[in-house]
């Protein structure tokens, strides 16, 4: 035996649980301290594994003391290698890095073995694959697989990572890896110890006695740890995550069986879905926790009932694992091919086992415990499961006999493996075995390290797969029974990534093992269990379980053997076993279900969706035989024999079937409900046209049908693959090995008979059976399963027609369709379908024929590569013909096919990608023209309506390319080369039938007696299935005998040759029909028939065809056509113009009609579109209908959009307006900001000096722009703004609105109406306004608004006259800006008053100032509309409750100049040229309410009129401004917000103070508080970042040497001249915003400007908008402030005095943005999410300060959401912007309301990712970006936006409404 490794470990990790008191936190510390102190040689080493740590922090490490204390860093171990690639190296071995969501894959088509070798994006070296076919897709899941960079099998050729490095090897002390060994091994074995008895999950305990034993049971073995076992007598309640049950669900049980608070139940659960499992409660009373768990688990959650002991070592062994991969995934290690090794080692070794049994019966139990799924036999071996291995010659495993050594591996064939009663397992097979014993945090851990270092390592990966597949039925049943977690398994990850590998795949075929998978799918479907079938189970005779088949996870199995048959490298292999029987022993319990019968007289009651499970499973089935097939194509010439003996196998076993059947009882056949069991095997003798034959006798009206038969698509598909069959004789060969010509007729029926089906249930026959059979019809005919369903039987069908005689295969198809009366002339009496549908089904049949001959994609012998893509090129191609289509509207058409990985490539070789116009359009795929020659209108998949469509499509480019009448057009079909078909050439040989000629005669011959209003389908399939037939190898022979011929002659003659009865044989129609009596005379009569006029070109083209072939033998013709007139086939079919029938009169005006209708309908459809952008907001353009007269600007004519009606004499009219706070107000961020301060002050003035000018591209080669880039590509997103600091952002309010107008009392009564009807009818819905607060929606554009605000005048009519001025006339500047009013106080405020009454008087509506303006105020409703508009807006007021409409206005307009920077439209000059006509309209509005209140505030003065602002006199106030500007120092100036100042004062002529006075003092303040802040940044900042900023250039010197002059007068410092350019810059920089804003107010008070000055003239917006203003330009009052430093030094030093103390907030005078996100979106999840470990599920960035949030968090405390307690506490404190990088969406937030967007990504072809499934990579949309922050964010648009969003949605809760 032996010696027992460690022993002092083992004996410390059977102590552990009382040394921590059974507490994981401290058992997890101890643990830790005691594995790495172990692994280190006790401790010899731990220097080495820490090399930060001391030495002396190591020092009291001991085993007898077992006072362990963890290091701080004891999960991370750093290494010497520092380089940039470290992290991902991986020399020398596989990347194996793990995809998870959201990481970029990358696919190389042409360099990968096959489509599932994937590389990472840091393996992926771009310049390997060009010109390759590389996809690059975003994986959707977690195990998303692995990077197979290193991997020899993934690759064709070399690749050139740079991360596979060469460098050898850091040697390590070979006691270090002893040491390491040997800790893993005991690690290993504890955790199989302690799990084999953690058996509650697969046989849960229902009583206190069980608990008990278990739990002894349970204790481990001393002989093994060396220590006694202390057992606990506490109990813990442990509850199991699953993924049925819901998160609510499960916090209401745990909450009942606790009975404490709600939020201790959702930490619990919490923690169960985060984890996998968590503590419920505990306790000593077993009794009591058993009545708990029944509580618990009432509604069917998972839990079992622990003692404390295990339950302490069972959370313990996750920290034993993580420990484990903490070490593989270690810098020291994870590179040291010498520990990979040891570590797969460890893995692959037998378990060393320490427990006791884990399964005795204990006393009083039943044997159910030997019998249960997932148990340990009496000596803890995992049990065998059944196998029924076909398989003779089995070969071992082809792995090293050192190799087998080294891992104590018994190399044995599969036939060993069956006599094997028991398997001792490795601890890799065990703690698969195990698997789902253990929870999800521990599952994903140990499947990391299975990935990363066992199948990773090349030497073991065999080994691995050997040991896996093992034990692959106990793994498949423990999945499919007891997997709680199914997405944790296994079987979703370790399988493909072993499988998927060649050389595992191709030694699993060959050891056996495909087969055991075979027979454990086999078993599980029939009788859902693997391990115990029941007793006398016989394969041969098993039915299919419908409840197995319920249980979706059974698919996986079929996955994994598709990956082995896809990936293997013997096909022969597959081919020369028995496997074949296996298949289609499996194969057969799909057969023929779900079954039909049609319902003849009633509707069905009840419809079944159990038709789904069935369709859903044969998709799956579908992908397994697929790669059977595959396999097939891949064989070389000489061993595909093997593939002719599958098929003839396949047919026998068919056969053999089919006499089965026919031998069992009715009883019996009833019980199996497929379509095989109705006993449709009785033939009939066929008898007509002078043909007699034995054919199979089915009606699919009355029998048993069936859409799914995988037997027959598996055959069929191996056909068409068998390179053996090369002719049609090996091809009837092949077919006839299936015994008897009945046996083949039935074997093909099935196709026929579903051909029929979908004819029948096309017309309208299989109505009555409901939706169900139409569902059914569209899921077999175009959806997925299409491939291996319909065109498998098409397939088939045209197999038959090419194998067996015509006399045999035609009457077949004719009896099938019930279509022998037709062919007898028999019109009317069709008793299967009657008279109204038997032409609907001749329709079919003769289109069924045509797809036939046309359908010769699969008959062309090519390769399963080739095929695909010539299905895409033609469905592609046939799509883009009518139109270009979106990337995601020509998926949607192509389902089944765009997820093949080279459908993209194909589609971009035929199809064009045309960007779109603006970013209201998607980026359209359009059709190359030099495809469109391969148009068939006759495409199998089209429509009806589609046919027309193409048809018409071609005859439009026919009239366009030629010039010719439409009456001319006449489509060619393809004309192919049959003899190149190979073993299908002889498939055109059914139409030398007399059945199939008289088909297409009668059918004409019907048109002909109907006329064409009611037979064009049948006339346009006839002449079209003629001309196919006229271009086949046996059209010679056709037109001869079928076509020139009498066929009644025929048939008459043929009749004397076999004795037969000719009135018998042909209908009396037909023996009357004697000037018609071959199908060219049908012809002719239709092509001297003017009613079929339309068709008479394709008949001319018939009869140059005939004509040719007779070698232009006019006579010949002749004498097959009676009464041939040679003119009429001579002559060039034209019509004149108005030559033509009345018919085509009557279907061109019905065209003409219909093409008038659709127009009107698209002309409605359009309007309703622009009326719906209109209510949202999308043209503002269209809200407003304001005028200009020659007397000015008017307002909007007054009409109420609630009552409809015009403004009364005394109503009030105006519009809703919404005042709320918006913090897009910045500044820069100070120079000791400890985050990007040099990148937000950098960035500040890194763009043009001009903001009206659009910023230009970054230029790296410039220094700021190098600084920039370097910072915002470290970040990925971001940086973000500090915008919770005070001294970076500030919120002010201001004012948005739609403009709609509305009566002061219709909107009261609106405002009430809706505060009481919507809380009392909408209680349970979230809605957008808050009537607490006076909010109500637009009735019109569901706009949010808050105030009323009144228009008391009808327009705006002074213009603006600009007053001269000349600062040289100042003694100096200051001296200018001093006394504004020289008059006294009283004085001024008595004349500005009047002048103001005088004016409201005079320029307001007539009918409101005289009531306004006069004794009797009260009661009146002008009155009361501005009371209440005052008193609302006091809401608002901050530091002024009396300005605070000045304050509104104020900041409204700074903050439309923020959103107009960088932006400028054609023709627009100027910055208020940029404005909306709508924000016009309502600037001047709030204008004129600010003149109303002052002016009804200065009449209050001298009345009894009420006062709304209390005693203090707004005049005195206004005056009192005025002085204190004028004498504002520059110390002030930096407290002062100039621009509010000015929009607050009154301009006034009497005292000589014109608004263009007012507009230079403000501005000359400005400068002077600009000047301090230039030196301030200079000063703070310092010049090494100064000088970074890009400068003006061709400045005037002058000004140069001023600004020199002012720098050295007021810095602490002389006076530099080098810095006179950077002066300069960062004063044009910071005073252009104030000057953009003067404009603009400029523009809102005033009606209309004089002559605006040339804009070409100037270089700086600075100086035009200066000239436009009439005030001096920046230099001139630089040159004022030189002069008057020069002329007083005291002006000087009272600045510098000021500079001293500075700490004015510098307004940030760039482009105000959102975050810098990253171009490609999966960036973040690479270089963010997953490099930082975050670990929300659904992360949430702000678009404000870059924080990444979790969508889904919540706080227990204030049950907010993550995302607004970031807003209310840290951000932006009003609304918030999210991006959401899972679903590619932004989150909107106001006021803890809230709604989703489409994020600014899209993919390659333009389109946003709507459903998040495309998987396609996502990138930053610019103009999109840019919409969401200028229209929406800076536009004050987030309230409405999610008003109307909320507004629109009928869902009464969800995170949609927030």
């Amino acid at each position: 035996m032996q010696p027992l490794e460690h022993p002092q470990l083992r004996s410390f990790l059977v102590e552990l649980p009382v040394l921590s008191d059974y507490k994981v936190a401290t058992g997890t510390r101890k643990l830790l301290a005691g594995l790495f102190y172990a692994a280190s040689c006790d401790g010899k080493y731990l220097p080495l594994l820490f090399p930060e740590r001391k030495v002396e922090d190591f020092a009291g490490f001991s085993w007898e003391n077992r006072a362990f204390s963890t290091p701080e860093n004891d999960l991370k171990m750093l290494s010497s290698d520092e380089d940039e690639h470290s992290e991902h190296s991986h020399p020398k071995r596989p990347c194996a890095r793990r995809f998870r969501k959201g990481d970029p894959c990358y696919r190389c088509l042409t360099c990968g073995f096959d489509d599932t070798c994937a590389l990472c994006s840091f393996c992926f070296e771009a310049q390997d694959h060009e010109d390759h076919q590389v996809l690059v897709r975003l994986c959707q899941k977690d195990n998303g697989g692995v990077c197979d960079c290193g991997d020899p099998e993934a690759w064709t050729t070399q690749m050139s990572c740079p991360l596979i490095t060469e460098k050898d090897e850091e040697p390590l002390p070979e006691e270090l890896y002893i040491a390491l060994e040997t800790t893993l091994a005991v690690a290993l074995d504890h955790v199989l110890d302690v799990m084999a008895h953690s058996t509650e999950v697969v046989m849960p305990s229902d009583s206190a006695d069980k608990i008990r034993y278990y739990s002894r049971r349970s204790a481990l073995n001393p002989a093994a740890y060396l220590s006694e076992d202390t057992p606990s007598e506490k109990y813990m309640l442990v509850l199991y995550n699953d993924q049925v049950r819901q998160f609510r669900d499960a916090v209401q049980r745990v909450r009942f069986t606790t009975g404490k608070v709600s939020r201790f139940a959702e930490m619990v659960v919490q923690r169960v879905d985060s984890y996998g499992r968590g503590n419920v409660m505990g306790g000593n009373d077993l009794e009591v926790l058993l009545q708990k768990q029944r509580i618990l688990c009432s509604t069917g959650l998972t839990s079992a009932i622990r003692s404390y002991r295990d339950v302490f070592r069972e959370e313990l062994c996750d920290s034993v694992i993580s420990w484990i991969e903490n070490i593989v995934y270690s810098k020291l290690f994870q590179n040291k091919q010498r520990f990979r090794d040891l570590v797969c080692r460890t893995f692959l070794r037998p378990w060393r086992q320490g427990c006791y049994a884990s399964v005795l019966r204990s006393p009083g139990s039943d044997n159910r415990e030997l019998m249960c799924v997932g148990s340990l036999t009496v000596d803890n071996m995992i049990p065998r499961v059944p196998s029924v291995n076909h398989d003779s010659t089995p070969m071992r495993w082809d792995l090293s006999q050192d190799l087998c050594n080294e891992c104590f591996f018994t190399n044995v064939g599969s036939l060993a493996y069956r006599t094997q009663s028991e398997i001792q397992g490795s601890r890799f097979q065990m703690l698969l075995y195990f698997d789902v014993r253990f929870w999800k945090s521990i599952r994903s851990t140990l499947h990391n390290i299975y990935i990363f270092s066992l199948i990773s390592n090349l030497r073991y990966k065999l080994m691995v797969t050997a040991q896996y597949v093992d034990i692959y039925p106990q793994i498949s049943e423990l999945f499919l029974s007891l997997d709680r977690e199914p997405e944790s398994s296994l079987m979703s990850s370790l399988s493909a990534q072993l499988f998927t590998c060649p050389s595992n795949s191709t030694n699993t075929i060959r050891h056996g093992d495909l087969s055991r998978m075979l027979t454990t799918a086999h078993l599980y479907l029939t009788t859902g269990t693997i391990s115990y079938p029941p007793a006398g189970y016989d394969i041969s005779k098993a039915d299919l379980s419908f409840k197995s088949l319920k249980n979706r996870k059974w698919g996986h199995m079929f996955f994994d053997m598709t990956y082995i048959l896809g990936r293997n490298q013997d096909n022969k292999a597959l081919f020369s076993s028995d496997l074949i029987d296996q298949v289609f022993s499996l194969l057969k319990l799909f057969q023929g279900r779900p079954t039909m019968s049609r319902e003849a007289t009633a509707h069905v009651e009840y419809e079944s969706n159990d038709y789904g499970i069935f369709f859903n499973s044969t998709s799956v089935v579908a992908h397994f035989a697929e790669s059977i097939s595959k396999s097939a194509n891949a064989l070389l010439p000489m061993e595909s024999g093997v593939v002719n003996a599958s098929i003839t196998k396949l047919l026998k076993r068919f056969e053999a079937t089919v006499l089965q059947l026919c031998t069992m009882s009715e009883s019996t056949t009833r019980v199996m409900d497929c379509d095989v069991t109705s006993k449709p095997f009785s033939f009939m003798r066929y008898s007509a046209l002078s043909n007699e034959a034995e054919i199979l006798k089915f009606d699919v009206h009355q029998e048993k049908v069936s859409f799914l038969h995988p037997v027959h698509s598996l055959i069929s598909s191996l056909l068409e693959m068998d390179n053996a069959i090369q002719t049609p004789e090996q091809l009837t060969a092949c077919i006839q090995s299936i015994g008897s010509n009945k046996l083949v007729l039935i074997f093909f029926d099935f196709a026929i008979r579903k051909m029929v089906l979908l004819s029948q249930i096309k017309v309208g026959q299989w109505v009555r059976n409901g939706f169900s059979v139409r569902n059914q019809m569209n899921i077999y005919r175009n959806t997925g399963i299409r491939e291996f369903g319909f065109v498998r039987d098409l397939f088939l069908a045209q197999c038959f027609l090419a194998t067996q005689e015509p006399s045999v295969s035609v009457p077949t198809v004719i009896e099938r369709w019930k279509l022998i009366p037709w062919i007898l002339g028999d019109f009317e009496n069709n008793l299967t379908y009657g008279k109204g549908n038997t032409s609907s089904i001749v329709e079919e049949c003769l289109l069924f024929f045509i797809n036939i001959l046309n359908d010769t994609t699969h008959l062309m012998k090519m390769n399963d590569h080739d095929v695909l893509t010539r299905l895409i090129e033609k469905e592609i191609i046939q799509t883009l013909c009518f139109r270009s289509l979106p990337y995601s509207k020509l998926c949607s058409e192509i389902e089944h096919l765009s997820s093949e990985k080279r459908f993209l490539f194909i589609l971009r070789k035929i199809a064009t990608l045309v960007e779109p116009r603006d970013d209201q359009e998607h980026a359209v795929y359009k059709l190359k023209a030099e495809y469109f020659n391969n148009v068939d209108p006759y495409f199998i998949h089209y429509t009806s309506n589609k046919r027309e469509e193409a048809l018409r499509l071609l005859r439009d480019r026919f009239v366009e390319k030629t010039k010719r009448p439409s009456q001319d057009f006449v489509f060619n079909p393809p004309k192919y080369n049959w003899d190149s078909f190979g073993p299908y050439a002889h498939l055109p040989q059914f139409i030398l039938s007399l059945e199939f000629s008289f088909l297409l005669k009668n059918s004409l011959a019907y048109c002909i007696r109907e006329g064409p209003s009611m037979t064009d389908a049948i006339m346009e399939f006839s002449l079209h299935l003629l001309h196919i037939c006229m271009q086949t190898n046996f059209s010679s022979k056709f037109i001869r005998e079928f076509v020139l011929a009498d066929l009644n002659v025929v048939v008459e003659r043929n009749c004397i040759m076999k004795n037969l009865d000719f009135n018998s044989q042909i209908g009396l129609n037909t023996q009357s029909d004697k000037k018609t009596g071959s199908l060219a005379s049908v012809l002719y009569t239709i092509l001297t028939d003017d009613s079929f006029a339309s068709h008479h070109s394709k008949i001319k083209t018939l009869f140059h065809l005939i004509y040719a072939e007779l070698d232009n033998n006019l006579v010949m013709l002749q004498s097959a056509i009676p009464d041939c007139d040679v003119d009429i086939l001579n002559s060039k079919f034209d019509v004149e113009k108005g030559e033509e029938t009345q018919f085509e009169r009557k279907k061109k005006l019905a065209k003409k009609k219909r093409f008038k209708i659709m127009a009107q309908f698209k002309k409605q459809q359009d309007r309703f579109v622009r009326n719906h952008q209109l209510d949202v907001g999308a043209d503002p353009e269209a809200e407003m209908d304001t005028r200009m007269d020659e007397e000015g600007w008017l307002f909007e004519k007054e009409h109420c959009i609630l009552c409809q009606m015009t403004a009364s004499d005394d109503e009030p009219f105006g519009f809703p307006s919404y005042v709320f706070d918006s913090a897009e107000f910045r500044y820069i961020p100070p120079a000791n900001d400890k985050l990007y301060d040099d990148y937000w002050f950098l960035k500040a003035f890194s763009h043009s000096p001009n903001l009206d000018a659009r910023h230009p591209d970054m230029d790296i080669d410039r220094p700021i722009d190098e600084y920039l880039h370097r910072v915002e590509s470290r970040n990925v997103i971001g940086p973000g703004y500090v915008s919770s600091e005070g001294s970076c952002s500030e919120s002010h309010s201001v004012t948005t609105s739609c403009c709609h107008g509305m009566h002061f009392s219709c909107y009261l009564e609106y405002v009430q109406t809706s505060s009481k009807t919507r809380r009392s009818s909408q209680v349970t819905r979230t809605i957008p306004e808050d009537f607490s607060k006076s909010e109500f929606l637009c009735p019109l554009c569901k706009s949010l608004n808050n105030v009323f605000v009144p228009v008391l005048y009808p327009g705006i009519r002074k213009p603006y006259i600009k007053a001269p001025i000349n600062l040289s006339e100042s003694e100096t500047v200051w001296g200018y800006c001093n006394d504004l009013v020289s008059v006294s106080i009283e004085e001024a405020s008595q004349v500005l008053s009047d002048s103001a009454i005088s004016t409201a008087r005079s320029e307001m509506k007539a009918k409101y100032g005289s009531v306004l303006f006069s004794s009797q105020v009260f009661g009146n409703k002008v009155a009361t509309s501005l009371l209440s508009t005052s008193r609302l807006l006091s809401y608002f007021s901050k530091p002024h409750p009396d300005n605070v409409v000045s304050s509104i206005l104020a900041h409204s307009i700074e903050s439309i100049e923020i959103s107009l920077r960088g932006t400028r439209e054609e023709n627009s000059c100027y910055v208020f040229s940029q404005v909306p006509s709508q924000t016009f309209t309502m600037l001047r509005a709030w204008c004129q309410l600010k003149n109303a209140l002052f002016a009804y505030e200065a009449y209050n003065q001298s009345s009894e009129a009420p006062n709304l602002q209390g005693s203090l006199k707004k005049t005195e106030q206004v005056i009192g401004l005025m002085n204190c500007l004028s004498v504002l120092k520059p110390s002030e100036c930096q407290k002062v917000d100039l621009f509010e100042t000015l929009v607050s004062m009154q301009p006034t002529d009497s005292f000589g103070i014109s608004f263009n006075k007012l507009v230079c003092v403000c501005f000359v303040k400005q400068t002077m508080k600009m000047i301090q802040s230039v030196i301030g940044i200079i000063s703070e900042y310092g010049l090494e970042r100064c000088i970074l900023l890009p400068l003006l250039s061709n400045v005037d010197p002058n000004i140069l040497n001023d600004c020199s002059k002012i720098y050295g007068f007021l810095a602490l410092h002389r006076e530099r001249a080098d810095l006179g350019p950077l002066v300069y810059t960062l004063l044009v920089k910071l005073v252009t915003p104030f000057l953009r804003r003067a404009a603009i107010w400029t523009f809102v008070k005033y009606a209309s400007l004089s002559e605006l000055p040339d804009p070409s003239n100037f270089d700086l917006e600075c100086d035009k908008l200066c000239a436009f203003l009439g005030i001096p330009s920046l230099a001139e009052i630089i040159r004022g402030f030189v002069s008057d430093f020069e002329r007083d030094p005291t002006y000087a030093l009272e600045f510098k005095s000021d500079l001293s103390n500075f700490e004015g907030k510098i307004e940030y005078p760039g482009i105000v943005s959102l975050i810098n996100l990253p171009y490609r979106l999966s960036e973040f999840f690479t270089e963010v999410y997953h490099k930082k470990h975050l670990h929300s599920k659904d992360p949430a960035i702000c678009l404000f300060c870059a924080a990444v949030l979790d969508l889904q968090g919540v706080s227990l405390e204030s049950r907010l959401g993550e995302c607004n307690i970031h807003i209310k506490w840290k951000c932006m404190r009003e609304c918030g912007l999210f991006l959401l990088p899972r679903s590619s969406g932004i989150l909107m937030l106001y006021k803890g309301k809230g709604s989703f967007f489409d994020a600014p990504y899209v993919d390659l072809h333009g389109e946003l990712d709507e459903d998040s499934k495309r998987s396609e990579p996502l990138f930053l949309s610019q103009p999109k970006y840019e919409k969401l922050v200028r229209n929406i964010w800076l536009g004050h648009n987030i309230p409405n936006e999610i008003a109307r969003k909320l507004e629109s949605l009928v869902d009464i809760g969800g995170w949609e409404t927030m």
